[in-house]
C-alpha cells in the first residue's frame, strides 16, 4: 500500500499535525509494550523544539538518567 505524504507548508497546521501524530505513536508504543512485553523507547522533537518521549519500564533510564540524556 502506497502513501502520499507531502510536507505541510502551513506552520500552524504542521505543528497541530505533529502533536496529533506523536500522540498516536505514543499510544501505539504503549500498546506494543503492554500487549507483547517488548521494550520500547520513542523520542520525538518538533521543529519548535518540543520533546515528547515514551519508554517502557526497563528503558526508562534512557530518557531519565544523565547517561541516557547524553545519547539524545
Amino acid at each position: 500500500r502506497e502513501s502520499n505524504f507531502r510536507y505541510i507548508e502551513d506552520p500552524v497546521t504542521r505543528e497541530k499535525t505533529y502533536h496529533h501524530v506523536v500522540a498516536g505513536l505514543m499510544k501505539k508504543c504503549r500498546d506494543l509494550a503492554g500487549l507483547t512485553g517488548s521494550e520500547v523507547v520513542l523520542i520525538a522533537q518538533s521543529e519548535a523544539g518540543h520533546i515528547h518521549s515514551f519508554a517502557s519500564k526497563k528503558l526508562m533510564p534512557v530518557i531519565t538518567e544523565h547517561k541516557g540524556k547524553d545519547l539524545i
